[in-house]
């Protein structure tokens, strides 16, 4: 339940106000003033573009209430008839707008169903005014404006989030303090690895900040970001781009849209990118992303989409601290205790930092990772009324990811880098089916229902050659000079097949009550069911023979409470409570099984529109406790150490200054600390701070556009110390990095220059453990010339 000092923090922040609201009655008719029935309806804000839509009636007449005076765009579009499209001010009190549909032989019908086959991470077609939720959007203007390419960096852009890349491929992010996130592309979970891959097919990116399980199952805890990729188009549109970038980057996209008939709509999209990387890293992306609409009626659509995604890097392992064993100490050209790149590292003096190059490398030649991930999506969306949506989706996702890296190192004093190979090949199969039913209707009160169904089917197989696993020859610190032989992988004989398979099935109901125009409350449940069986099968001289199997099953209900309350048209506050799960199958080192994890947020928020509803500021406090947090102690052996605390605060203020004067500034602040932490060798670690949880970010960026075509933009980053390990012990210092950009565009085509860390400012960014780290990116430069045809 909402705690009383929630609730307080509510009270203190309204301000009496009172607010008018409007309402319109749109009535579509013919050329002989016929009324059109069953026409979809949207009727969008100009300046929130928040939207509302529906379907006529029987008199073709559809009725909107509770509105915002203002400046509205309706559209109207039926089967046989243009789109009607007109902009109109709305005032407090009652309006009646007759659009009169013009006979067409082409139709624009994808504009208004076309949202409710693909919902917002908030899972209801509902403005965010509307909702008690904190949510970041990075859309494609603001990724190209910036030249970002990879989820990694885009989110590196979002107050209170700490993202990086390891071991050259995977991603990870804390939110809020938390690692534990969802991932998802159009709705749809991507469990496994995250593999870095290109965004030359996305729409936007959005962050939904804290536990979502009601929304989207279990590990929705610290945040859940949803991939939203480009979608089909009614009118024509084509764009391709080149660019050039350091460290020999390349890359190339090219994407189409259109019509193939009148109610069939296609979009494909195609990327790809070559380069070596500041760590001599060199890899290789593709992907290619084809997708279909078709629109069955004027109330139902089917959509259709496929992508191909294929990653394969050389690995990167970071550069290792030198150990200050037997009383060894470095010389000083070679070797500091502390900080060789001025803002570095600060740690327990039991090792140094080597004094090398960032772009130092220690893994082979033969070192790759290899990915191809195959996704396929159908969702079918009806209307079964007035204001009644039924959306059903079904997703398939093929996911292979092989991996030979000479993870593993440490240093031998003074300089011999000792490195050992990890091998496996993993082969992750999803089957996900989300079906949803939406709906508006009154009872005294008006209430927005969404109830659904989410289903997953989940088997996975590893490859494992524990021949592969072996230590290759050393090599100089200081002086890399490569002494490994290759060695052909096919000839270390599978010896073990790891299986493991989780079905999973959730059922959820939430409903948003507006008990006055200004006064709206959320209220969600879920009831999810769990299992899943292991089992780790021994294979000697290629005949496999069966592992004990080990079951498990697990069952929980999580809630989401949440208030809303708009004091004023362009002032909204905001309250919630909402939890997460994480189902345990492992157990402890007693043998005893291990309890789920559990999560709980409050939550209090404002948002304050200004300048016309061009520019919003939000803010929003928070608190974050994960209960019976489990902790690998390796060999798959696990300890549970108590609960996890995360209190904070979050601002931004976003949106156009001018109309052609785009400004983001977002600063995030969380107090991360365990509770009740004593591991099971007796070291009491309460109160300490988690890894890889800074205390302060800073989000800034900003961008100018003239009239005849020249822009400018800049961002900025700052992220302040965090832990690399849970006694505190090594820590890498803040940093702060600055990019900067101009543009030019005539007619079609777009010329841009991007440069990152224009200080070159020198930093660590990430760590395998904490003892190989990873040295940031230096100064960037990238070059794109880019065409659109609309």
């Amino acid at each position: 339940m909402i705690s009383g000092a929630a609730v307080g923090l509510l009270l203190a922040l309204v301000t009496p106000a009172a607010a008018q609201d409007a309402s319109l009655v749109a009535r579509a008719v013919d050329s002989d003033g016929g009324a059109v029935v069953g026409a979809p309806v949207v009727l969008i804000h100009v300046g929130s573009g928040e939207r509302r839509t529906g379907i006529t009636g029987n008199d073709g007449t559809l009725q909107f209430t509770g509105l915002t005076p203002g400046e509205y765009r309706l559209e109207i579009a039926a089967q046989g008839f243009d789109l009607h499209a007109q902009t109109m001010t709305i005032a407090a009190g009652d309006r009646t707008v007759e659009a009169r549909l013009q006979v067409a032989t082409v139709r624009e019908e994808i504009t208004v169903l076309g949202t409710a086959v693909a919902p917002t991470i908030g899972r209801v077609e509902a403005p965010l005014r509307d909702q008690p939720l904190t949510v970041n959007t990075l859309n494609r203007e603001y990724l190209e404006t910036h030249a970002i390419n990879d989820v990694v960096t885009a989110l590196q852009h979002v107050p209170n989030v700490n993202a990086y890349t390891n071991y050259g491929v995977y991603q990870y992010f804390t939110f809020r303090g938390f690692r534990e996130n969802v991932q998802m592309v159009d709705g749809i979970r991507n469990e496994g690895n995250r593999v870095t891959t290109q965004l030359a097919n996305v729409e936007r990116v959005e962050v939904l900040k804290g536990p979502a399980s009601v929304l989207y199952g279990t590990g929705a805890l610290g945040g859940t970001v949803n991939i939203v990729l480009k979608k089909p188009t009614p009118d024509p549109a084509y764009d391709a781009s080149l660019a050039l970038g350091r460290w020999d980057t390349y890359r190339g996209t090219f994407g189409a849209g259109g019509r193939l008939s009148d109610t069939l709509f296609y979009r494909f999209d195609t990327a790809g990118e070559s380069a070596t990387n500041y760590r001599q890293d060199p890899s290789r992306r593709l992907n290619v992303t084809p997708s279909l609409t078709w629109r069955a009626s004027n109330s139902a659509q089917l959509e259709l989409r496929y992508f191909v995604d294929r990653n394969r890097v050389s690995g990167d392992s970071g550069i290792p601290l030198v150990p200050l064993d037997g009383g060894f100490m470095p010389s000083a050209e070679r070797g500091i205790i502390g900080d060789p790149l001025t803002r570095a590292i600060s740690g327990d003096d039991s090792a140094s930092i080597p004094n090398v190059s960032p772009s130092s490398r220690y893994n082979t030649p033969q070192d790759f990772g290899s990915a191809i991930d195959q996704n396929l999506r159908v969702s079918y969306s009806q209307v079964l009324g007035d204001n009644v949506v039924f959306r059903d989706t079904l997703g398939f996702r093929r996911f292979d990811d092989e991996y030979f890296v000479a993870e593993f190192l440490d240093v031998t004093p003074p300089s011999q880098v000792n490195r050992g190979f990890l091998y496996f090949f993993h082969h992750r199969r999803s089957l996900v089916n989300q079906a949803e039913l939406s709906a508006s209707f009154s009872t005294g009160i008006e209430h927005d229902v969404l109830a659904g169904w989410d289903y997953q089917f989940y088997p996975n197989r590893t490859d494992r050659r524990g021949g592969a696993n072996f230590n290759t020859t050393s090599i100089d610190l200081f002086n890399p000079v490569e002494t490994h032989a290759n060695v052909d992988i096919g000839t270390f004989p599978v010896t073990r097949y790891d299986y493991q398979t989780a079905h999973s099935s959730g059922l959820f109901l939430q409903d948003t009550l507006t008990l006055a125009p200004t006064l709206k409350v959320v209220v969600g449940g879920r009831f999810d069911i769990f299992d899943r069986t292991t089992h780790r099968n021994p294979v000697e001289n290629g005949v496999e023979s069966e592992g004990p199997l080990d079951e498990g099953e697990f069952q929980d209900f999580s809630h989401r409470v949440g208030l809303v309350y708009q004091a004023a048209p362009a002032y909204d506050l905001y309250l919630q409570n909402s939890t997460s799960f994480q189902p345990q199958y492992d157990v402890n080192v007693d043998g005893t099984p291990l309890d789920p994890e559990y999560g709980v947020q409050y939550e209090a928020g404002q948002r304050v529109r200004f300048l016309g509803e061009r520019l919003q500021l939000s803010n929003a406090v928070f608190q974050i406790e994960k209960r019976n947090l489990t902790r690998s102690l390796g060999a798959g052996i696990y300890e549970q150490i108590g609960s996890l605390r995360a209190r904070g605060f979050e601002t931004e203020l976003r949106g156009n200054v001018t109309p052609d004067w785009l400004l983001d500034v977002g600063y995030g602040f969380t107090a991360a600390s365990f509770l009740d932490y004593t591991t099971s060798r007796g070291a009491v670690l309460s109160g300490n701070t988690p890894r890889r949880s800074p205390r302060h970010t800073v989000t800034f960026s900003t961008s100018y556009l003239w009239p005849n075509g020249l822009a400018v933009m800049g961002a900025g980053q700052y992220i302040s110390a965090q832990f690399l390990n849970d006694s505190e012990t090594v820590e890498f210092n803040g940093y702060e990095r600055l990019s900067l950009g101009v543009s030019y565009t005539r007619g079609r085509a777009q010329y841009a220059l991007n440069l990152t860390n224009v200080t070159n400012t020198a930093y660590w960014q990430s760590s395998l453990g904490s003892r190989q780290l990873y040295p940031g990116e230096p100064f960037n430069v990238m070059a794109t010339v880019r065409i659109r045809t609309n």
